[in-house]
This record gives structure tokens, sequence and C-alpha cells, in this order.
């Protein structure tokens, strides 16, 4: 197929494609290693959009496209498991906060990126890192002070996160980040116990559904006030 705006190196070879074919490209199985080189005017940015995507564009490739001027194609270039860690780092100070959420969400971030993104003036991207499924230990570090109750809901309800961290997060002034830790399953039975005295009936419900809950503090949330907390902890006889 010719075309005379589009053409991608693959493996030593100039291949031309229309953009239509491009775009389904990425969803191709290949058996040899894909090496994209890029040549393209502006108005293309399109098929740039689907090599940054492409997470097996090689990682030199992706670093170039992480300079490209336009915002989507730099955003797919964030979201990129493939991206080096150079890319994404340029990428974690862009001027545009779509660009910065996609390397907050981005599970090949290193604890450095995402501890730049967890300070971020914009909410939603602490938010993202928050969310990030290879979130280090120092990121959570970071954001349970976090002013958003949101990030420090997400925090309390990761498994990564210390016992210093849920003991703080247990005296939270939001109640779904108290519930977040009374649901959470690495809390610790001390914790749990305070967490028994909370004044909303739902954390205790948590409290009481805890596999880590002491026997001593179930016996004391079988005598609860409140009938749905009653009932579950009479569940856990």
């Amino acid at each position: 197929i010719m075309t005379d705006n589009v053409s991608i190196l693959f493996n030593g070879e100039t291949v031309f494609f229309q953009e239509i074919e491009v775009l389904k490209f990425r969803d191709k199985e290949w058996k040899k290693t894909l090496d994209f080189v890029v040549n393209f005017k502006d108005k293309e940015y399109k098929v740039r959009c689907e090599v940054a995507k492409n997470n097996r564009t090689l990682p030199k490739d992706l670093a170039k496209l992480a300079k490209d001027i336009e915002i989507e194609v730099r955003i797919n270039v964030a979201g990129n498991t493939n991206s080096p860690a150079e890319a994404l780092e340029k990428l974690a100070h862009d001027s545009c906060d779509q660009v910065r959420q996609a390397v907050a969400g981005n599970t090949g971030a290193s604890k450095e990126v995402l501890s730049i993104l967890a300070r971020d003036k914009n909410r939603y991207i602490r938010n993202a890192v928050a969310y990030n499924d290879n979130i280090y230990l120092e990121n959570l570090e970071i954001l349970y002070k976090d002013i958003s109750e949101f990030v420090r809901f997400k925090v309390a309800s990761n498994k990564k996160a210390t016992t210093k961290i849920l003991l703080k997060l247990s005296e939270d002034i939001d109640e779904n980040v108290r519930l977040a830790v009374a649901e959470n399953p690495n809390t610790s039975p001390s914790i749990l116990a305070k967490l028994a005295e909370d004044n909303v009936p739902f954390v205790r419900v948590a409290v009481a559904g805890n596999t880590n809950t002491s026997s001593e503090t179930l016996v004391l949330l079988r005598r609860d006030k409140d009938k749905e907390v009653r009932n579950s902890a009479k569940l856990r006889c």
C-alpha cells in the first residue's frame, strides 16, 4: 500500500501505509522485534500517536516521541510501560496535566518519578499515583498526608501501607478514609480495636468483618448499639 504521507522503517525496510492501516498496525502480532522509526509531517500526528502507544515500540524511539509537539502523542508515550526512565522523568514535568497524569498511572514509572508526581499541584495527578498498582512505600509516605480525602482513601486501602500510615489514617477526619483502614487486610488488631469505637456505624461494621479483629474486640461489637454492627460481629462466631 503506497501513500506519499506515511512511511515506517520496519526491520530495516521502508513500509508505506494508509493511515487507516497504521491505526490497526498496533493490534497485529509480530514475531520480529518491532523497531519503529517514524517520518511524518505534522498532519499525520495520529499515526505517531499509534506508534507512541504501541508497547513494542523501542525505548529509543519513545524517547524521541516524548518530545513531540502534539499533546496526544506525549500522553501515549507517558502511558507506555516501555518508555525509558529518562523520558518519563521529562514528561513528569510536562506543562500538560493529562501528560503528567498518564505518567502517574504508568506501572513502569520509577519511585523517583512517582515521588515527583505525588507532590503535583493537581490532585487528580496525585490520585493517579495513589491508584498506581506499582506504587512504592516512599510514595505512600508522601501521599498519606495529602490534603485530598480521595488520595488518603486510596492510600488507606493499599496493602503496602505500613502500620504507621494506617494508624495515622485511622484518626482521619474523613469517615471513608477510616473505613478504608478498617477494611484493609493488613490493619493490626490494635488499630482495629480503636476503630471499633468509631462513631460511624459502617466503620464499626467493617471492623467486625476484618479477619484481623481480635476476639476481645468482637465481643464488644456484639453488644454494639447498632443492630448491623452486632449482626456483623455475630457472623464471626
